[in-house]
């Protein structure tokens, strides 16, 4: 849960607490470092802000989840709609999900329960077939007519999560280019739009993308989980 209160560190002082909102309008010098209560770690100021942009991010989707209806095919049994608290209580305690499929709106086409990762955290799975880590950088997604200047929030060796999207379709293919300071060259794929949510964050599957690549985000995705 993202705290309002925050502390700064600055010239050997640390002032507050202030406001989220606050902190923001201070515009705080880059070497400035920013913490807040349950934190493990102070922030440097530009880590801070794209730390809250993500959570902030991360909590409307949540908040979408939770208000729309959802479907669930078990087998050949189909569910729903539902509200999301009513699917959790449905799939909660199982221990086979091969034969179990999601669906809600906004996505092009029925997905297996680890294509929703807030999902898998509420029903405490921990198998993920990609796993996702958090990435910072520019996404720039190319498609007939379309160039579309977003931001990242999040990357697998499968796949990325996109925010900042605008004018993009469910099951449109696109070529993105991620630029980021986590790797030493831009990462290109030629890439399939999953699905979008709130008009805005959008997920993205990788459907060609080089061996080189691929290695470059696997080894990247493996050092962010060992340094949790």
């Amino acid at each position: 849960m993202i705290t309002n209160e925050w502390f700064i560190y600055d010239q050997g002082r640390v002032n507050g607490p202030f406001s989220t909102e606050v902190v923001k309008a201070m515009n705080p010098a880059p070497q400035s470092l920013i913490w807040g209560r349950g934190m493990t770690e102070w922030y440097l100021a530009q880590k801070w802000l794209d730390w809250i942009e993500k959570e902030s991010i991360e909590k409307q989707t949540q908040e979408i989840r939770q208000s729309r209806q959802w479907r669930v095919k078990i087998v050949d049994q189909d569910h729903g709609p539902l509200p999301y608290s009513q699917l959790i209580d449905l799939l909660k305690g199982r221990e086979n999900f091969e034969n179990v499929w999601v669906w809600t709106e906004g996505y092009r086409e029925w997905q297996d329960v680890f294509g929703f990762h807030k999902l898998m955290d509420d029903l405490g799975l921990g198998r993920r077939s990609h796993p996702r880590v958090p990435v910072a950088g520019q996404v720039e997604i190319k498609a007939p007519q379309k160039l579309i200047q977003a931001k990242a929030m999040s990357i697998s060796e499968g796949g990325m999560g996109i925010a900042d999207v605008t004018n993009l379709n469910v099951g449109e293919e696109v070529y993105i280019t991620l630029k980021s300071n986590k790797f030493m060259t831009p990462i290109s794929a030629l890439a399939e739009i999953l699905y979008i949510e709130n008009n805005s964050f959008a997920g993205v599957k990788f459907k060609q993308i080089s061996s080189e690549t691929k290695s470059l985000i696997i080894e990247y995705v493996k050092n962010e989980l060992n340094a949790e």
